[in-house]
């Protein structure tokens, strides 16, 4: 999902600029977030955890995975559908 994001934030603005930068900033959250890397889970500091369900781990599961990614093509095709209206707009 996310390299569908990342070619059409290319194809939407002509330059790999925006698709770099994209997945730099996503890389540098998840090394900083993530629980697995060096550094991550030092903001998030775990006091008591109770245990999941396996559909309650199904459901943290698909959020943490597939919703930045989700969010991140909504924000890009929202913002180039207002450049697209401005546009046509101009032309009149």
């Amino acid at each position: 999902l996310a390299g569908y994001t990342w070619a059409y934030a290319f194809v939407r603005s002509k330059t790999l600029l925006l698709p770099i930068g994209l997945h730099f900033g996503w890389n540098c959250i998840s090394w900083l977030f993530a629980e697995n890397s060096p550094y991550g889970g030092g903001p998030f500091r775990r006091v008591a955890a109770l245990p999941l369900t396996e559909l309650q781990n199904l459901f943290f599961s698909l959020l943490t995975g597939l919703l930045p990614g989700v969010l991140t093509f909504l924000m890009l095709y929202l913002h180039y559908a207002g450049k697209r209206d401005c546009r046509s707009v101009k032309n009149m």
